[in-house]
């Protein structure tokens, strides 16, 4: 079989091979990897991982379907998997399904890996159609997929079992006619190509302190724990960031130690929100996810105490000025859910404007060009 190998900037996708079990059992075996995975139990043997990978193999199989490793450039080391099944070629529609490593989320590698695998449906597969489905409160799935131009059909109420729990998921879809309008020419980079080559914002090494009128935004750290934990168990506060608050300290602990690791690894920054007249922490205000020289997510949160004091824009201004004008972004997304009418509020106050909406989030954008009009 002449298997297709697709590279882009930064990645080269290629056919899966019996050597690459051991990669598969650990990315297919990994709970926080396969937690949204519908139709498969995660692996827990090399065996299964070899026959996964044979039954990839088939001729039949080859006809049904593509799939590909994603490799990481230079060495070509596995970082996920990415290719097409349901393949209805009377009908000229397929799904497309995904996965990576979490150490590679954030980075905008899987965004990077789809538009060339779309690409290759619509001119080499011949498709019309391409579908994708993603559990309601898989929000980083749903943000790629709106990214490449995917658009929300619907939720498929109680659509698979797992456990015993039937779940419900959300139906997107790209049609080829929607892609050409998307398309550039071939001498002309894409806005998501061009972001590959600004180079002239690095991430910072010394995780960066800065200073406003009322308050110091100042790297966080496990001594934050108790303070942090009065926001996440206070119900008003977690009820738009968890299913249930936390109970536990050490619940927080794992999260503030997430925010130390994010930023250790380059894929976030989470500042310690501070009060400059007793040094006491109140919350917290960063980027879950940067990709540097093109785009951040950016999150908050503040002691109820404190609302109402207008501390939660003067650090929010504080922080999208340092991501424009030093990580170089050219853009910052926030979600949120629709009913949460104070944060809305606030982004709209800072010049984000509603993006798109998927199920129950709201989901918002600044552009650069659009803060500096705002801060005029």
């Amino acid at each position: 079989m002449d298997y297709p190998r697709l590279e882009t900037e930064r990645l080269i996708l290629r056919w899966l091979q019996i050597g690459d079990a051991d990669f598969i059992l650990k990315e297919w075996g990994d709970l926080e990897v396969t937690y949204y995975m519908r139709d498969e139990e995660p692996l827990k043997t090399r065996e299964q991982a070899e026959e996964m990978l044979r039954h990839l193999q088939k001729p039949k199989t080859y006809h049904e379907m593509r799939w590909w490793g994603i490799g990481l450039k230079p060495e070509g080391n596995l970082i996920g998997t990415i290719g097409y099944y349901k393949w209805d070629k009377p009908h000229h529609h397929a799904e497309v399904g995904y996965d990576m490593w979490p150490d590679y989320w954030g980075q905008g590698l899987m965004p990077e890996a789809l538009r060339v695998v779309v690409q290759y449906g619509f001119e080499e597969m011949e498709l019309n159609r391409i579908e994708a489905t993603t559990h309601t409160e898989n929000q980083r799935s749903q943000r790629v997929l709106a990214k490449l131009g995917f658009q929300n059909e619907g939720v498929l109420r109680e659509y698979y079992c797992r456990d015993g729990i039937y779940n419900d998921q959300i139906q997107f879809s790209l049609l080829r006619r929607e892609w050409k309008r998307m398309s550039f020419p071939s001498k002309e980079k894409s806005p998501m190509e061009a972001s590959f080559r600004m180079t002239q914002a690095q991430f910072p090494k010394n995780f960066p302190r800065i200073e406003t009128e009322r308050l110091i935004l100042r790297e966080i750290s496990q001594d934050d724990t108790t303070a942090i934990f009065r926001n996440f168990s206070n119900p008003d506060i977690s009820r738009w960031f968890f299913k249930q608050p936390h109970t536990e300290i050490t619940q927080t602990a794992q999260f503030i130690e997430q925010f130390i690791s994010d930023f250790k690894q380059g894929k976030g920054l989470t500042w310690a929100i501070t009060l400059k007249d007793n040094g006491n922490c109140i919350g917290t205000c960063g980027y879950g996810e940067v990709e540097i020289g093109d785009r951040g997510e950016i999150g908050f949160d503040l002691a109820k105490e404190n609302w109402g004091k207008g501390l939660m824009i003067e650090s929010l201004k504080a922080v999208i000025n340092y991501g424009l004008t030093v990580l170089k972004l050219s853009k910052i997304e926030a979600h949120t859910y629709l009913d949460n009418i104070r944060a809305r509020r606030l982004l709209e106050k800072l010049g984000f404007e509603l993006d798109y909406v998927s199920e129950d989030s709201a989901n918002y954008l600044l552009v650069a060009k659009n803060w500096r009009k705002h801060c005029r």
